[in-house]
């Protein structure tokens, strides 16, 4: 019986003896018996990683530089955000902000949708953002929106950020 069992599952003692199940079954034993061992090493945080001849960094550590630096840069930001508003509200150039939407004239409506359109026909990139194209015609994204999506030669999308970006139908 024992000899009729071997000839006829020759194959598969064959790949159950094989080294990548044999392996399987090691670690998963190992597993088993020191788990209480892998808990305690990786619940402490003291895993060090290291490289070359004397470099090394607790992985604790990693996490503590981190937020530092990321502290720093983000006052650097502000920094340089606070610049720029600063810079935009001295500028004589910057007016998107300065105009609000029911404050644009007939003719203001139409010079902003005629620099929109010179950009977009002319410029280097055939989709452009509508923030860009509110700064090049000094109004508003709102009121960018609400023009471009009353002309019927310009096509609106959404990029993969879902901002709203603009192009001529027929360049």
């Amino acid at each position: 019986m024992i000899e009729e069992f071997f000839v006829t599952h020759k194959e598969l003692l064959g790949r159950l003896l094989d080294w990548p199940f044999l392996l399987f079954i090691l670690l998963t034993l190992g597993a088993v018996f020191f788990r209480k061992e892998f808990r305690a090493l990786l619940g402490r945080g003291d895993i060090t990683i290291s490289w070359g001849e004397g470099r090394s960094i607790r992985l604790h550590d990693i996490s503590e530089h981190l937020d530092i630096e990321m502290d720093q840069i983000r006052d650097e930001l502000e920094i340089v955000k606070e610049a720029v508003h600063k810079f935009h509200s001295t500028s004589k150039d910057y007016v998107a902000e300065q105009h609000r939407s029911e404050d644009l004239s007939h003719t203001e409506r139409g010079e902003a949708l005629s620099r929109m359109k010179d950009s977009l026909k002319h410029g280097k990139w055939r989709w452009r953002t509508l923030e860009r194209l509110a700064i090049i015609s000094g109004i508003t994204e709102k009121e960018a929106l609400t023009i471009l999506r009353g002309d019927p030669e310009v096509n609106l999308g959404q990029d993969k950020k879902s901002n709203y970006i603009a192009k001529i139908k027929h360049r």
